[in-house]
């Protein structure tokens, strides 16, 4: 079984507070994948902030509201959310963090599959973060990220996410043909 991860795929990250234009130049291929990519399941993950997110740890090192709960920025962008509409298996999960350990207990754990691929935003925080979660809770499974499917902070930041997700014993595929 095959499962899609998209990581923050959401107006905040993309044409909002934390604006990427690589994330939003990915969003098409990633609808695009969602819906032809031959994944028997998809989970897109979300961030949620409260309102009083400036008092958290988080904004007081990134003083940019972002993913505010109720927002229109912490919505799904367009292309993704519709995509995710028309997969019979689609799945969103809230996570308060940049990683969702609690989160993927709770809901991946009775679903694991054999092979999990991973794109989206921010390759540098919540996409390597997720991925190393993901490569500890289970060891044995492939985790593969999708490099040319995820936006990092920078090129930098998105290239020294890549190789350390390849140091913990995630592939990482660099010339995936986004359609």
């Amino acid at each position: 079984m095959r499962t899609l991860i998209v990581i923050d795929m959401q107006n905040d990250f993309i044409v909002g507070s934390l604006a990427n234009e690589k994330a939003e130049a990915i969003a098409k291929p990633i609808a695009n994948l969602i819906e032809k990519g031959g994944f028997d399941r998809v989970i897109a993950t979300m961030d949620c902030h409260s309102e009083n997110y400036l008092d958290s740890l988080e904004g007081k090192n990134l003083p940019i509201p972002h993913c505010i709960d109720g927002t229109v920025g912490q919505e799904l962008y367009s292309p993704i959310a519709t995509a995710l509409g028309k997969h019979p298996s689609a799945h969103i999960l809230k996570k308060r963090a940049f990683g969702a350990i609690h989160e993927w207990k709770e809901h991946l754990f009775p679903i694991i599959s054999s092979d999990l691929a991973i794109v989206g935003t921010c390759t540098d925080i919540c996409v390597l973060s997720n991925a190393i979660i993901l490569k500890s809770m289970f060891p044995n499974v492939k985790i593969t990220v999708l490099a040319d499917l995820c936006a990092g902070t920078s090129p930098e930041a998105h290239e020294n996410a890549l190789k350390a997700m390849e140091q913990c014993q995630i592939e990482v595929i660099r010339s995936h043909v986004a359609q």
